[in-house]
């Protein structure tokens, strides 16, 4: 279990809106997205949701949990402490049935570029119910790579959240 060649497609949560823009390459090589709200926000969201996803993912890669941690929302330092993220980043790799070498990030499946949208339910998408719905921005999905050469590993989602000094990982998931 755990051990997975990689596939083409990755979804997550549902998300319920009036308005929603399907976006093909948002960023290049991502797919489609699915847009509440304004395309150019959007853009912008994207930019910055990749780059701190990046961030935060070559950290774990580089073994600097106190790094990854710190890229992580407000209130998900108020629920995990770092002892406990490092054991969530361990458990991911044990799911993946090693330790994770590189990875990409392959889909932004929802942006909310909108208040109205943002102001939806944090059980919609599956957010953390203490994440303030006004910071919701999107997922971003990746591939985690413990084999490089046979494409093993796992998926890894992200909840991304923007506070005041910036794009912050509300949560993370290892799945199949």
């Amino acid at each position: 279990m755990g051990n997975y060649a990689r596939s083409c497609c990755m979804a997550t949560g549902s998300v319920t809106a009036s308005e929603t823009t399907e976006v093909t390459d948002i960023l290049p090589g991502l797919g489609k997205t699915r847009v509440l709200g304004g395309v150019n926000v959007a853009w912008s969201i994207a930019q910055q949701a990749v780059a701190v996803v990046e961030r935060f993912s070559q950290a774990v890669i580089d073994r600097d949990f106190s790094a990854a941690y710190n890229l992580c929302a407000t209130e998900f330092h108020a629920r995990v402490t770092l002892e406990t993220f490092g054991q969530l980043i361990a458990k991911g790799e044990e799911f993946a049935q090693g330790k994770f070498v590189e990875f990409s990030v392959d889909k932004i499946t929802w942006i909310y570029a909108d208040e109205n949208s943002r102001n939806e339910s944090n059980k919609d998408g599956q957010w953390p119910k203490d994440t303030p719905k006004q910071n919701k921005r999107c997922y971003v999905g990746t591939f985690w790579f413990c084999n490089k050469d046979a494409e093993q590993g796992c998926y890894g989602f992200f909840w991304i959240t923007e506070e005041r000094d910036g794009y912050k990982v509300a949560k993370f998931s290892f799945d199949d």
